[in-house]
């Protein structure tokens, strides 16, 4: 359905759909992952970055670290306005997984 949906150029509605169902499952790292890619393809970086930032938190809980260490990388990439408080919190991540 999602494809058929970005096949049409409805993109709008393909979001609409992963983020109700994000909602409904909260720790699906591949919805979010791919919600996030989505959200930045058309722009809406801001909803982009809070889906990874729900994505590394999942990851942290899974207790994936080199994923959350890229996951964090890509909101730094996105240079959001509090850039500043990823980059502290990718330095915590990085001097946690090396102990």
């Amino acid at each position: 359905m999602l494809r058929t949906l970005l096949g049409e150029d409805n993109s709008d509605a393909a979001i609409g759909i992963l983020e109700e169902t994000a909602e409904g499952r909260p720790d699906e790292m591949g919805l979010r992952s791919r919600l996030s890619q989505l959200s930045q393809q058309v722009g809406r970086n801001a909803d982009a970055i809070k889906q990874l930032d729900a994505l590394g938190e999942a990851q942290l809980r899974a207790g994936l670290t080199n994923e959350a260490i890229e996951t964090v990388n890509r909101i730094i990439s996105m240079e959001p306005k509090n850039v500043d408080a990823y980059r502290k919190l990718l330095a915590h991540i990085q001097k946690g997984s090396s102990s």
